[in-house]
């Protein structure tokens, strides 16, 4: 389900690899903790925690993106395909610093001139519809490629 402009996104998923597969291939491409001032571009797909049933990522990026998704999902298997639900959603932090940095601007210019100001609301919402299809999105539909395809195919080579 999806909702142009809001940013979230589920998903499910089923793939042709047994979950104990899945959830090793998964690790293969993630890396547990972000190290300090190091960029995993490149060497990771993900950032985060994979548990038995469930994991909670982020995907890596190359520069900065507030709009990163959190990504968390559940998976079983049947011994033969395994069944995942991912939820893609703004990170909590993210919001709060977005909706800070747009709620100062608009208290600076009721300080200033008194009335509140609708171009702050409007630019607010030009640039959260901008970053949520240029920086969401996009990764929310590779990581559903990169899981339907990439992953489903390791099994097929090994």
């Amino acid at each position: 389900m999806s909702i142009f402009g809001i940013p979230y996104h589920a998903v499910e998923i089923e793939i042709p690899i047994d979950g104990q597969k899945f959830k090793k291939s998964l690790e293969n491409e993630t890396c547990p903790s972000q190290p300090w001032l190091k960029n995993l571009h490149g060497k990771y797909k993900f950032i985060g925690k994979i548990t038995e049933s469930s994991f909670k990522l982020t995907p890596t990026s190359k520069g900065t993106n507030t709009y990163l998704p959190l990504i968390r999902g559940k998976y079983q298997s049947d011994g033969l395909n395994t069944k995942i639900e991912v939820i893609f959603s703004m990170h909590p932090i993210a919001i709060f610093i977005m909706f800070g940095f747009f709620s100062f601007a608009e208290y600076l210019s009721i300080k200033k001139d008194g009335n509140f100001s609708f171009v702050f609301v409007a630019a607010f919402i030009a640039f959260h519809i901008m970053m949520y299809v240029i920086g969401f999105m996009p990764e929310v539909k590779k990581v559903i490629k990169f899981i339907e395809k990439e992953l489903a195919a390791e099994d097929n080579v090994a």
